[in-house]
């Protein structure tokens, strides 16, 4: 018997490590010590919340975003570990070695013991992952291993050639991933939800009782281990309402406002979704490719979840983070492509094509992402003057824990930049909160009329709170589009 713990599988584990290790590194641009003076957009305010919570402060009691609470989580631990953002670094190649062992176990499913093939998958699947990484540290990246492994249990399933039965334990793990993603974006995982739909129609299908009862039942332990611990917190700390309003009703609210971009796209978006979506359409390809080696359940799965993606990324903004959640369905294709076998001139045009195309696809994506770690890393050794610097210099020293920016993206990394900590709920991207919810739109009313911040920055239109600044403050100075308000007396 195979020896588990050999020095061969502990090479492999070293070596994904290192990849791990290597990507993030030169990646992750929010995070990563190359790039001291970067702390990117929405990165920069999940890290602005974990760094607060860090020091006492309690997501959506004393730091409002809408996202769930376990990117908050992440980054917390990350300033709790090194008091910097290295600490998040050292979390994310946590995160993505295990990323990487998930994709390594989908390879498995068509190279069963050859370690070589499943390395270059890797490869090639990172290398499509750089298109669409964005900087690092998004609530994407901390779903994948949870979706590449759920995936990997469920295709499992679906390769056999019975469907009267599914391991429980494998449903547990849903649970976990459903869970995770509920605490994330609960759209991040629309594939392994597919998957789940598709096993369950067979349970019911098969009149596999048991086995559908068993699988219910460990999938809500499964999933109730992270929800769990989360709600006990948030309720032992007075914001349980507030934990599932910002993380689900608000974004319900918010999906309710967003236009798709295929309604009027420009040309960008359209080739932003061609070039940076592959990973996510190339499941119809996959289902073609299974449905012809007779894996018709495989196959419907496939379409569900291609349609079901397709559904999801057209409706509403094209944002190259959304697609990383289809980073493991690189490996589905390239597994099928390897499982086309014979020596039919179609079949052997097929396989070259297929491999052929998708090392071209790789090729352009290396070739245009190797200028950017190096600029970046150039131009973020120092500090850029975005304009509002004067402004700040003006606010006293012991005033600082009595600043609030009032402002869009430009301020979300702000607080990380100059050592700040916001002292309202509501510390940047205001008005694009406001616009989405009335009810956020009343309660940022309500938080900047009663509360004492002594010093505002704000930046461009600032309609839902001009009336309390006019009122409550004065102008202590303009630069630009940059205004700077003090507390009137």
């Amino acid at each position: 018997m195979k020896k588990m713990y050999s020095k061969k599988n502990f090479l492999f584990i070293f070596i994904l490590f290192i990849i791990s290790a290597f990507f993030v590194l030169i990646m992750s641009y929010s995070t990563s010590p190359l790039y001291p003076y970067y702390f990117g957009g929405d990165s920069a305010q999940f890290q602005t919340i974990g760094k607060g919570w860090s020091k006492g402060m309690i997501p959506y009691k004393d730091m409002f975003d809408h996202k769930g609470p376990i990117i908050f989580f992440i980054d917390m631990l990350g300033f709790l570990l090194t008091g910097t953002s290295l600490g998040i670094m050292l979390l994310q190649i946590i995160f993505m070695f295990f990323t990487l062992f998930s994709l390594f176990l989908l390879s498995k499913l068509f190279f069963k013991n050859y370690i070589g093939g499943g390395i270059v998958y890797i490869f090639l699947a990172l290398i499509i992952l750089t298109l669409y990484y964005n900087g690092g540290n998004t609530v994407e990246e901390y779903c994948l291993p949870f979706i590449g492994i759920s995936l990997f249990f469920q295709l499992k399933f679906f390769y056999s050639s019975k469907y009267d039965t599914h391991f429980p334990l494998y449903a547990g793990f849903y649970g976990i991933t459903f869970a995770v993603c509920l605490f994330t974006r609960i759209t991040n995982g629309v594939a392994v939800f597919c998957g789940i739909f598709v096993i369950t129609i067979m349970l019911l299908i098969n009149k596999s009782w048991k086995s559908l009862l068993q699988n219910i039942l460990y999938f809500v332990a499964g999933a109730l281990v992270i929800i769990l611990p989360f709600c006990i917190y948030f309720s032992f700390h007075g914001v349980l309402k507030d934990l599932f309003f910002a993380s689900i009703t608000y974004n319900l609210e918010y999906q309710s406002y967003m236009e798709s971009w295929i309604l009027s796209p420009t040309g960008e978006e359209f080739k932003l979704w061609v070039i940076q979506y592959f990973s996510s359409y190339s499941i119809f390809i996959t289902a073609y490719l299974s449905y012809r080696r007779n894996k018709k359940v495989f196959s419907a799965f496939c379409i569900i979840a291609g349609l079901s993606e397709l559904y999801l990324f057209l409706s509403g903004a094209v944002y190259a983070q959304y697609a990383i959640i289809t980073l493991p369905q690189i490996i589905l294709l390239l597994n099928e492509i390897g499982f086309i076998n014979g020596t039919k001139p179609e079949k052997l045009i097929i396989k070259i094509i297929g491999f052929s195309f998708i090392t071209t696809f790789c090729f352009y994506a290396l070739i245009s992402i190797l200028p950017q770690p190096a600029d970046m890393h150039n131009n973020y050794q120092t500090p850029q003057e975005i304009g509002y610097e004067s402004l700040l210099d003006m606010i006293p020293e012991e005033d600082h824990d009595s600043f609030i920016a009032y402002g869009p993206n430009i301020f979300k990394e702000l607080y990380l930049l100059h050592n700040l900590m916001p002292c309202y709920k509501y510390f940047v991207i205001q008005e694009w909160h406001a616009s989405f919810s009335q009810t956020v739109k009343n309660d940022i009313k309500k938080t900047f009329l009663e509360g004492n911040a002594k010093w505002i920055l704000t930046e461009g239109d600032t309609p839902t709170i001009q009336g309390i600044l006019d009122n409550r403050y004065f102008l202590v100075a303009q630069k630009d589009t940059y205004k700077l308000y003090s507390m009137i007396a």
